[in-house]
């Protein structure tokens, strides 16, 4: 069915001074022209049932894809996951040797300054053992120094108590001669 006057089309042109049999022919191929370009019931009918059935295929591929989108995106979580434990048991052997290796280290460390400090206290007692000898023979000379001074201190002490001694023995002999004289000179 062409939506189309035709006839109405064909007289315009007749009246615009084109011959009958002209106007015809440019209505007639104007209206194949259009009837070609221009969609009738049935053709949106049928483009109706073409593009459901376009939808329908396309929510069936669209629904495998999806489907198939999910099936992969678990797949890669899996072996995301995998990867991860693997991963993270990796990380604790290296964790653990690295803590063993450490362990290690540390006891060689303590070890050996141990050993220095052995080493070092035994440096110290031989150097004090020398220091002390050294303070006990200087203390033993100054004491025999000390000795030596108290002597002579005491020998002077002693020869001026020998010299007080005998000074008040005389002088208590000359009271004694004086009071025996005085004595003598009052008796007689």
């Amino acid at each position: 069915m062409v939506l189309f006057d035709t006839l109405r089309a064909s007289q315009r042109l007749q009246q615009a001074g084109f011959e009958a049999p002209k106007a015809d022919a440019i209505v007639t191929t104007f209206a194949e022209d259009i009837s070609e370009r221009i969609a009738t019931k049935d053709d949106i009918a049928q483009l109706r049932v073409a593009t459901q059935d376009d939808i329908a295929q396309l929510r069936v591929a669209t629904q495998h894809d999806i489907e198939q989108l999910r099936v992969d995106m678990q797949r890669d979580a899996e072996q995301l996951r995998v990867a991860t434990q693997h991963d993270i048991a990796q990380l604790r052997v290296d964790v653990q040797r690295d803590i063993e290796q450490l362990r290690v280290d540390m006891h060689r460390d303590i070890e050996q300054l141990r050993v220095d400090m052995q080493r070092d206290i035994e440096q110290l007692r031989v150097d004090m053992q020398r220091d002390v000898g050294q303070l006990r023979a200087d203390i033993a000379q100054g004491d025999d120094q000390t000795r030596s001074e108290l002597r002579a201190e005491m020998r002077e002490m002693e020869a001026r108590l020998i010299r007080w001694i005998v000074g008040t023995a005389l002088a208590a002999v000359g009271v004694t001669a004086a009071i025996v004289t005085a004595i003598t000179v009052l008796l007689s």
